[in-house]
């Protein structure tokens, strides 16, 4: 008994806890959550103006500098001092630019990984998305029930070979057909098959909700509660048996406890 209640306790505390909330281990656990994998690839380059910040990212960034040389080469004394390491001078009558250059060209190699993953709910499609199997599980099918529906015919119904072979059990056939080299008909056609069966069933949305105890239209902590009450005095309730597995326990308030999460 006490076990039951510390579960309960567990799972009602966290009652409102959301997908997003869950890193990669909680979302994994929790069967309407779904863990999406979203790895962004960046390039070292974006940091090419400032090595503090490429240098950052130690072991997937890193700075390049490579400096070059070259004399100085400029026609004019205007040219020439004003570029870095350069200057003018005459010496008997001969002036030219003098000096050394230094080209620096600095990079930042390399890229690295952003991890912007994260857990997102599990959205349920429509009970009319359904087929029959998922339709009666009892977690995708929540709120959801078949409802059988057959209708048979007769193939003779169908006066036309369009009608007749859309109807896959049917067939448009000839009553006497020629020689095999003319495949001519010589009789009437007609649709064969006999009588056909049409499966017209469907997934609809259940006239009760399983887990609202209190039938107040709401599934929330008042329907835990009242399952608690089931499982303390040995009771079964079919509303209350949300695994459907005809018995009223800890599994079923578990399930009841990710339906209000959902």
């Amino acid at each position: 008994m006490k076990k039951i209640f510390y579960l309960s306790f567990i799972l009602i505390t966290n009652i409102y806890a959301n997908c997003i909330d869950y890193n990669q281990s909680q979302c994994s656990n929790n069967t309407n959550c779904q863990w999406i994998e979203e790895i962004e690839i960046v390039q070292c380059s974006q940091f090419n103006n400032s090595e503090n910040s490429c240098t950052g990212y130690i072991g997937e960034c890193f700075w390049d500098e490579d400096i070059t040389y070259a004399s100085c080469d400029y026609p004019n004394s205007g040219m020439c001092n004003s570029e870095d390491g350069c200057y003018w001078d005459c010496y008997f009558g001969y002036c030219d630019c003098y000096g050394q250059q230094q080209f620096v060209d600095n990079e930042c190699l390399g890229q690295f990984e952003i991890d912007n993953s994260y857990c997102e709910e599990i959205v349920l499609p429509e009970c009319s998305d359904l087929d029959q199997i998922t339709c009666n599980h009892p977690l995708y099918g929540e709120g959801c029930e078949w409802h059988e529906d057959i209708d048979y015919g007769d193939c003779s119904n169908y006066s036309n070979g369009t009608e007749c072979n859309a109807n896959n059990q049917c067939n448009w056939e000839c009553s006497q057909w020629g020689s095999w080299y003319t495949w001519i008909c010589y009789g009437y056609y007609y649709c064969d098959g006999g009588d056909y069966e049409l499966d017209n069933s469907s997934c609809q949305e259940t006239e009760y909700i399983i887990g609202d105890l209190n039938q107040d239209n709401m599934i929330n902590i008042q329907d835990i509660i009242m399952v608690i009450n089931f499982i303390l005095y040995g009771q079964f309730e079919i509303l209350a048996d949300i695994n459907y597995d005809n018995a009223v326990d800890v599994l079923d308030i578990i399930q009841l406890v990710n339906i209000i999460l959902n």
